[in-house]
């Protein structure tokens, strides 16, 4: 072939080649700055083409694309349910059981690669930003209607992620949302469940399929993210609490969740609350600085509804308890022993340990017609719970549940506490003991003289130490208490009728107490007394762990006072001998 057609040849071909990418560059710079009207058109067609369309109304005011760059900025995006949604029939309203209106005031997509030939495989995002957001969730069903859900989606879930389809793949760099807005509203009550002033959330290198969300939570293909929600209000149901949380920062790479300030907030005064609740019960008020919740099993939580945590600490409790024995009793609550409790619970729960650190607690009771409040505060209170859980392999592990508290009674006592379970769940017995150190004994007043009409004028406890055993229905035990010049005055302004109705009081009134324990005639270590207590099976093992405590300083004080576990023994075989005869 010659060379000038060689050269012709090659000129053609250049001048095609050249034309081709004039072409192209030509329509990718068309497409580019007429981008904005062709995004916008293929949004709108693709949205009224979808099931959204039903259920929502959107709108926004611009919609910028950079092809070049794949960058697309949305301004003042709102997203909302169509006002017929409420009244359309059940399968559209079941199949949307949450709904969602949406205000992004600026949303910033940085960075898109939708993979060759535009077929959206490996889908990635360099950013996504969203500033100022404000979510409100909807829930606009009834609970009957919500219960009929709960077993098909719980089901979905598990078959969703055993078949672990293989979709495609959306990769995003980082995901992060400034200074949001939420709200969770119950449309059905017409009210706000919680909401939460701020939400920052800060997620890297996610890699997820669309059709398997929960795949990419479980593997955890995140790291380094963070969630932070603050000022989250939340009212109970029942109307006499409302939740506060300052702030929860949710570390997803440690499965670790902070709660900071957190408060349980009456919404009745002291005076008002036992009213409105109508039957006796404590009323708490309650603020902690901080909630450390560690090693959460998310797998567990979401596939099983299980519990699975390593550990959960609690700093910087300041509690308020207050019981008004004025309003009446509800004697048809049996309340079970900790463990008991732990027993009936269906789903799998195991907590490893709960530790309390550097707390306060004050109780406070008013007795029936009494003016003044008693109380006992407790400083410097450090408790650890170990091994809470319902599971019976993991108790074989691990032991059973354990408490182990630390606390300064009255500001002034030193008090140690160890309470032991059963590894069965059913069984009805524990064990607990502990000692407390030097206490002088006026601190006592502060309870005693508002609710015993009792009153200590001197007294110095050098130390105690007690052991006991307990059931459904007796504790039983020993308490050695050393104390030295006890000198104790019943509060003769009271009516005789008050006094004959409060138990220590009248025994006092008519009995010599032991001043000295050992005594002063040559006894070198403190006599021992028992400890015997009937339980009142209405109310919890608080009550029944210091009314057991109270029984044995009783014993001590005054011997030979009350019920012993001889004097109950025969008392049962003289009534079981009676039944007997009966029949």
């Amino acid at each position: 072939m010659k060379k000038s057609v060689t050269k012709k040849i090659l000129k053609i071909a250049g001048v095609t080649v050249a034309a081709i990418i004039l072409i192209v560059v030509g329509a990718l710079v068309y497409i580019n700055r007429n981008a904005d009207e062709i995004a916008s058109d293929l949004v709108q067609n693709t949205f009224a083409k979808s099931d959204f369309s039903k259920v929502y109304d959107m709108e926004y005011q611009d919609l910028n694309v950079s092809i070049f760059s794949g960058n697309i900025n949305l301004t003042n995006f709102k997203f909302s349910p169509k006002p017929d949604f409420y009244s359309a029939g059940d399968s559209i309203r079941f199949a949307n059981p949450i709904l969602v209106d949406l205000l992004i005031p600026k949303f910033i997509i940085k960075d898109l690669d939708v993979g060759e030939n535009l077929n959206l495989n490996d889908l990635s995002f360099g950013s996504i930003v969203i500033d100022n957001p404000q979510i409100k969730l909807i829930s606009h069903l009834t609970g009957a209607e919500k219960e009929k859900l709960r077993k098909r989606i719980s089901e979905t879930v598990k078959d969703t992620l055993k078949k672990a389809p293989s979709l495609e793949e959306v990769e995003i760099t980082r995901f992060v949302i400034n200074e949001g807005k939420f709200v969770y509203y119950n449309h059905v009550e017409q009210k706000n469940v919680f909401d939460a002033g701020v939400i920052n959330v800060d997620i890297k290198n996610i890699l997820l399929q669309p059709g398997n969300l929960l795949k990419a939570i479980l593997t955890k293909s995140f790291d380094e993210s963070s969630i932070q929600i603050k000022d989250l209000s939340y009212p109970l149901a029942g109307g006499f609490y409302d939740i506060h949380l300052g702030e929860i920062d949710v570390v997803v790479e440690d499965d670790g969740i902070t709660l900071h300030d957190f408060a349980l907030i009456p919404k009745y005064s002291k005076k008002e609350f036992g009213k409105a609740f109508g039957k006796q019960t404590d009323r708490f008020d309650v603020k902690v600085e901080e909630i450390e919740v560690v090693d959460l099993d998310i797998g567990k939580l979401l596939l099983d509804d299980g519990v699975e945590i390593s550990k959960i600490v609690l700093s910087g409790i300041d509690a308020n308890i207050y019981r008004d024995k004025n309003i009446p009793f509800d004697y048809s609550k049996f309340p079970k022993l900790p463990h008991q409790a732990l027993g009936q619970i269906k789903t799998y729960l195991n907590i490893g340990k709960v530790e309390i650190r550097k707390s306060v607690l004050l109780y406070e009771q008013l007795s029936e017609g009494a003016e003044i409040v008693g109380g006992v505060p407790i400083k410097d209170l450090y408790a650890t719970i170990y091994n809470v859980t319902n599971n019976r392999n993991v108790i074989a592990t691990n032991g059973p549940m354990k408490w182990d508290v630390q606390l300064k009674l009255f500001d002034v006592g030193e008090l140690s506490l160890a309470v032991d379970f059963p590894k069965d769940l059913i069984e009805n017995s524990f064990s607990f003991s502990g000692k407390m150190g030097e206490m002088d004994m006026l601190a006592f007043n502060q309870i005693t003289v508002p609710t015993e009409r009792l009153k200590v004028k001197k007294g110095t406890i050098k130390s105690m130490e007690f052991n006991a055993v307990a059931n459904n229905d007796i504790s039983s035990g020993t308490l050695v208490m050393n104390y030295s010049d006890l000198k104790i005055e019943v509060l003769k302004e009271y009516k005789e009728e008050e006094q004959k109705r409060l138990g220590l009081v009248s025994s006092l009134a008519n009995t010599v107490i032991r001043s000295f324990n050992p005594g002063r005639k040559g006894n070198k270590e403190p006599e021992q007394a028992e400890i015997f207590f009937e339980r009142d099976k209405n109310k919890g093992i608080i009550n029944y762990l210091v009314k057991s405590l109270i029984s044995g300083i009783k014993g001590s004080i005054i011997p030979g006072f009350g019920m012993t576990l001889e004097k109950y023994e025969k008392q049962q075989e003289k009534e079981t001998k009676k039944e007997k005869r009966k029949h």
